[in-house]
């Protein structure tokens, strides 16, 4: 009887992975200000115990000197959740193939790929939270919630003397700056204007 044959075969290689009828869906990418977060619908399928997805990324480099390889994202690893930062995986401006499978117990689904490769220049870019405020001689500029790397370029002048304009270019890598202009003359308008 076929039942007792599977039953068999089961018992005799029980860590065989076995391959699910359903895979993760709606696989997306969503990248905004250099944060690059992989999603996808969980799995539909009945399981007995948690849903684990894996995710692996294919650049240029594994593409074309790996000889077509892919390389697993170590932080989305066997991870029960539905999304997987890739932040600092996508470390390029090349194209990247990202794929997701689910495993539930042994059995493992087949590979679901985002629809079309990633670039990294893709990201959708937004202006910084920006304050301003005079502190004496100087004018103490502070952003907030910044991309994981960005130049910002921050232009002041006095009211009126627009050619006397002082230019501070600002490589910023964390989510808080501070950054001063020194020897502003009291009882004088300044503008200033972030890029």
């Amino acid at each position: 009887n076929i039942s007792s044959l599977f039953s068999s075969f089961f018992s005799i290689f029980p860590h065989f992975p076995l391959h699910f009828d359903f895979s993760p869906s709606r696989v997306s990418m969503e990248s905004v200000d250099m944060r690059h977060v992989l999603a996808w619908r969980p799995l539909q399928a009945p399981c007995n115990t948690t849903v684990l997805y894996c995710v692996q990324f294919q650049g240029e480099f594994e593409l074309t000197v790996l000889n077509d390889s892919w390389v697993d994202a170590p932080e989305c690893q066997q991870t029960p959740r539905a999304r997987c930062d890739l932040t600092f995986d996508l470390g390029s401006d090349s194209d990247y193939n990202l794929r997701v499978r689910a495993q539930c117990g042994s059995r493992r689904s087949p590979w679901t790929k985002l629809g079309s490769p990633f670039n990294r220049r893709d990201t959708i870019l937004t202006a910084p939270h920006m304050e301003v405020m005079v502190v004496g001689d100087s004018l103490q500029v502070l952003f907030h919630e910044l991309p994981v790397s960005a130049v910002v370029r921050v232009t002041v002048w006095k009211r009126g003397d627009e050619r006397q304009v002082r230019v501070l270019f600002v490589l910023l890598t964390s989510f808080f700056i501070l950054s001063f202009f020194s020897l502003l003359l009291p009882s004088s308008n300044y503008l200033y204007q972030k890029i």
